[in-house]
């Protein structure tokens, strides 16, 4: 029997893309009309952002009855069994001082919880909060989110 698996997309992911997409352009305009250590260091600053971006962060996230998945770009994936999940909060990845930018990218949701196969560096359970993944959350996750 096929496991119905529902999606969410990491609106994170596609912000780190866009900010290096528009940090390497920035970067390229200042480095063709003169080399400078700031047309250098926009370029360096934006590969960073196309580079690290999608290391770090999943792409989407993935839900089913049994369990939730962490679908990276270039990495395995991370997966989580419902019933080796402890519990499920609420909290802040802490990356931003401003005020609008954490409101709408650093409130994320901690896996606490065994990962399935080998743990590796990056996996840390989390989730980026968006109405998509607060609903399928809800939806399968049977117990409450502190």
């Amino acid at each position: 029997m096929k496991i119905k698996k529902e999606i969410a997309l990491n609106k994170s992911f596609f912000l780190f893309v866009i900010l290096g997409i528009l940090t390497l352009t920035l970067g390229y305009i200042a480095i063709s009309e003169e080399i400078t250590v700031w047309s250098v260091f926009f370029f360096i600053f934006g590969l960073l952002f196309v580079i690290g971006g999608p290391i770090k962060e999943p792409l989407f996230y993935s839900f089913d009855t049994e369990c939730i998945t962490l679908h990276y770009l270039f990495v395995p994936k991370e997966c989580y069994l419902w019933k080796n999940i402890r519990k499920i909060k609420k909290a802040r990845d802490g990356y931003s001082r401003s005020a609008i930018v954490d409101f709408i990218f650093s409130r994320v949701y901690e896996i606490n919880g065994k990962v399935e196969g080998k743990q590796r560096f990056y996996m840390n359970g989390i989730i980026v909060i968006s109405f998509r993944t607060k609903w399928l959350l809800d939806k399968y996750w049977e117990k409450e989110i502190e």
